[in-house]
């Protein structure tokens, strides 16, 4: 997940994690301060719940917008209601349900075989300069694996890796592998994986469903 999209012609400064927050203002400064993100993974797709705090440098007086990077097997068609039926994304903030207001595949992410995806919400005006959202969307299998790209705004790893956890889990009896490698701590098991997050730096898991689960004393 190397390439972000232009989200706007008049944003002047963007600040990314995944979620990514977009003020549209120059002076605005805002970063992201915890993260803790459940990822569900099943043998064709992994349910992604995020949870993000937020802190911005100067109170937002102008609508925020969020956008979620979303990777694709190549094919996915790009017609935006047939997207939505895929990732049935969703935002929760401030006591607001909101549906996104634009999907899309574009190009390459400079792994084999994916395509990069953007969803897009407008959440408005935040009340505060601290404040926070749930984000929820159907991430696809690609080749039996689950792909997640942490961003952080200047390119920085957060300084304090224990507010910033993604955790991956399998559904019903199935397995999962970590395939990936990591700077920062990662704990690996057949039923649970937790990964600090790197900037930049994709977390790839493997996973294996109930019925290719071999029994502890053999078939």
């Amino acid at each position: 997940m190397k390439t972000l999209f232009s989200l706007l012609a008049l944003l002047a400064k963007a600040a990314f994690a995944n979620p990514i927050m977009t003020p549209p203002v120059k002076e605005a400064t805002v970063s992201k301060t915890w993260e803790r993100c459940a990822i569900s993974v099943g043998p064709n797709s992994a349910t992604v719940s995020c949870a993000v705090g937020y802190l911005a440098k100067n109170f937002l007086v102008y609508p925020v917008y969020i956008s979620v990077p979303i990777l694709f097997p190549e094919g996915t068609t790009n017609n935006p209601e047939k997207l939505r039926n895929i990732v049935k994304a969703r935002l929760e903030t401030g006591g607001k349900v909101l549906e996104p207001i634009y999907i899309s595949v574009g190009g390459s992410s400079q792994i084999p075989g994916v395509l990069m995806g953007e969803c897009k919400f407008l959440v408005g005006q935040v009340p505060d300069k601290e404040f926070s959202i749930v984000v929820s969307y159907e991430q696809p299998a690609i080749d039996r694996r689950i792909y997640y790209s942490p961003l952080f705004e200047g390119g920085k790893s957060p300084e304090f890796g224990d507010d910033f956890t993604v955790t991956f889990f399998p559904t019903k009896s199935g397995t999962l592998s970590l395939e990936s490698k990591h700077r920062n701590k990662a704990m690996a098991y057949l039923t649970r994986i937790t990964v600090h997050p790197s900037h930049n730096e994709i977390i790839k898991v493997a996973t294996t469903n109930s019925e290719q689960v071999v029994p502890p004393n053999g078939p």
